[in-house]
Protein backbone atom coordinates (compact mmCIF):
# COMPACT_ATOMS: atom_id res chain seq x y z
CA UNK A 1 0.00 0.00 0.00
CA UNK A 2 1.86 3.12 -1.13
CA UNK A 3 0.16 6.64 -0.93
CA UNK A 4 2.05 9.89 -2.94
CA UNK A 5 2.28 12.93 -0.71
CA UNK A 6 3.46 15.39 -3.47
CA UNK A 7 6.60 14.35 -4.80
CA UNK A 8 7.12 11.19 -2.46
CA UNK A 9 5.37 8.21 -2.05
CA UNK A 10 5.40 6.54 0.89
CA UNK A 11 4.53 3.06 2.92
CA UNK A 12 1.55 3.30 4.73
CA UNK A 13 2.36 0.10 7.17
CA UNK A 14 -1.15 0.37 8.44
CA UNK A 15 -2.84 -0.57 5.34
CA UNK A 16 -1.89 -4.17 5.07
CA UNK A 17 -4.39 -7.14 5.56
CA UNK A 18 -5.33 -6.83 9.00
CA UNK A 19 -4.61 -2.80 9.49
CA UNK A 20 -1.53 -3.51 11.69
CA UNK A 21 1.90 -1.84 10.95
CA UNK A 22 3.45 -5.36 11.41
CA UNK A 23 1.76 -6.07 8.10
CA UNK A 24 4.18 -5.64 6.13
CA UNK A 25 7.30 -6.61 7.20
CA UNK A 26 6.32 -10.38 8.69
CA UNK A 27 4.97 -10.54 4.73
CA UNK A 28 7.90 -10.10 3.29
CA UNK A 29 9.73 -12.40 6.03
CA UNK A 30 6.95 -14.97 5.38
CA UNK A 31 7.37 -15.06 1.68
CA UNK A 32 11.36 -15.19 1.59
CA UNK A 33 10.82 -17.95 4.28
CA UNK A 34 9.20 -19.79 2.47
CA UNK A 35 11.17 -19.53 -0.87
CA UNK A 36 14.11 -20.24 1.05
CA UNK A 37 12.79 -23.16 2.86
CA UNK A 38 11.25 -24.19 -0.56
CA UNK A 39 14.86 -23.90 -2.62
CA UNK A 40 16.22 -26.33 -0.08
CA UNK A 41 13.25 -29.26 0.52
CA UNK A 42 12.71 -28.08 3.49
CA UNK A 43 9.66 -26.62 6.30
CA UNK A 44 9.56 -24.72 9.07
CA UNK A 45 7.11 -24.38 11.97
CA UNK A 46 6.06 -21.19 13.25
CA UNK A 47 4.88 -20.65 17.34
CA UNK A 48 3.28 -17.47 18.46
CA UNK A 49 1.54 -16.23 21.23
CA UNK A 50 -0.60 -12.81 21.09
CA UNK A 51 -2.56 -10.09 23.36
CA UNK A 52 -3.98 -8.70 19.82
CA UNK A 53 -2.37 -7.59 16.30
CA UNK A 54 0.69 -9.63 16.09
CA UNK A 55 -1.24 -13.39 15.76
CA UNK A 56 -3.46 -11.90 12.85
CA UNK A 57 -0.74 -10.41 11.24
CA UNK A 58 1.64 -13.59 11.10
CA UNK A 59 -1.33 -15.62 9.72
CA UNK A 60 -2.25 -13.77 7.61
CA UNK A 61 1.59 -13.71 6.37
CA UNK A 62 1.72 -16.99 6.70
CA UNK A 63 -1.12 -18.27 5.33
CA UNK A 64 -1.49 -20.56 2.19
CA UNK A 65 2.96 -20.92 2.56
CA UNK A 66 3.83 -24.28 1.24
CA UNK A 67 6.74 -24.87 3.48
CA UNK A 68 5.60 -23.05 6.53
CA UNK A 69 3.00 -24.04 9.23
CA UNK A 70 2.04 -21.69 12.03
CA UNK A 71 0.40 -22.51 15.47
CA UNK A 72 -0.74 -19.36 17.40
CA UNK A 73 -2.25 -19.48 20.65
CA UNK A 74 -4.49 -16.40 21.90
CA UNK A 75 -6.44 -16.08 25.37
CA UNK A 76 -9.60 -15.91 25.53
CA UNK A 77 -11.91 -12.91 25.77
CA UNK A 78 -8.35 -10.75 26.27
CA UNK A 79 -7.75 -10.07 21.82
CA UNK A 80 -10.87 -7.69 20.45
CA UNK A 81 -13.25 -9.78 18.31
CA UNK A 82 -11.98 -8.27 14.90
CA UNK A 83 -8.78 -10.18 15.72
CA UNK A 84 -10.14 -12.81 17.05
CA UNK A 85 -12.24 -13.37 13.95
CA UNK A 86 -9.07 -12.80 11.92
CA UNK A 87 -7.09 -15.64 13.31
CA UNK A 88 -10.34 -18.02 13.82
CA UNK A 89 -11.62 -17.62 10.21
CA UNK A 90 -8.55 -18.42 8.07
CA UNK A 91 -9.38 -21.62 6.70
CA UNK A 92 -5.84 -22.84 5.34
CA UNK A 93 -3.78 -25.86 5.78
CA UNK A 94 -0.58 -24.71 7.68
CA UNK A 95 -2.50 -21.73 9.47
CA UNK A 96 -3.33 -23.45 13.30
CA UNK A 97 -5.23 -21.65 15.97
CA UNK A 98 -5.68 -21.96 19.92
CA UNK A 99 -7.93 -20.22 21.64
CA UNK A 100 -6.21 -20.39 25.54
CA UNK A 101 -7.49 -19.59 29.34
CA UNK A 102 -5.40 -17.39 31.25
CA UNK A 103 -3.32 -14.30 29.91
CA UNK A 104 -0.36 -14.01 27.25
CA UNK A 105 2.02 -13.78 30.48
CA UNK A 106 0.38 -17.69 31.07
CA UNK A 107 1.14 -18.37 27.10
CA UNK A 108 4.77 -17.17 27.21
CA UNK A 109 5.66 -19.19 30.11
CA UNK A 110 4.34 -21.98 28.44
CA UNK A 111 6.45 -21.45 25.21
CA UNK A 112 9.75 -20.64 27.63
CA UNK A 113 9.18 -24.26 28.73
CA UNK A 114 8.49 -25.79 25.11
CA UNK A 115 11.83 -23.87 23.54
CA UNK A 116 13.65 -25.28 26.67
CA UNK A 117 12.10 -29.06 26.12
CA UNK A 118 15.47 -30.35 24.40
CA UNK A 119 13.54 -32.85 22.56
CA UNK A 120 11.51 -30.10 21.02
Amino acid sequence: PLRRFGAHTLLDAGSGPTLAFKDVGQQVVAQLLNLYLGRRGRRANIIVETSGDTGPAAIAAVRGCEHVRIFCLYPHKRVSDVQELQMITVDEPNVHVFRTEGNTDEQAEALKLLFNDERF
